[in-house]
């Protein structure tokens, strides 16, 4: 799928981007014009199927890991 149609990636990676995301709260996703790849592994059925919503878990980990370098965090940088 691509970033646009999914709740997990959109408004945060490029509408093009595609990707995927799991049951468990897994998600992959791919921008290629920038080369960067980011896969998160989850497991939200064990011990027991969890109720949580992880679309706010995945959108952190993709603005962290994909989103713009302006939304990333890092370093401070003195002015």
């Amino acid at each position: 799928m691509l970033a646009r149609a999914s709740r997990a990636a959109r408004g945060v990676l490029p509408d093009d981007a595609p990707g995927h995301v799991g049951f468990t709260g897994t998600s992959v996703w791919v921008v290629p014009e920038r080369g960067e790849l980011a896969v998160l592994l989850t497991n939200r059925v064990h011990p027991v199927v969890a109720a949580a919503d992880f679309q706010d878990v995945r959108r952190g980990f993709h603005r962290v890991a994909l989103g713009t370098p302006r939304e990333r965090p890092g370093p401070a940088v003195a002015g």
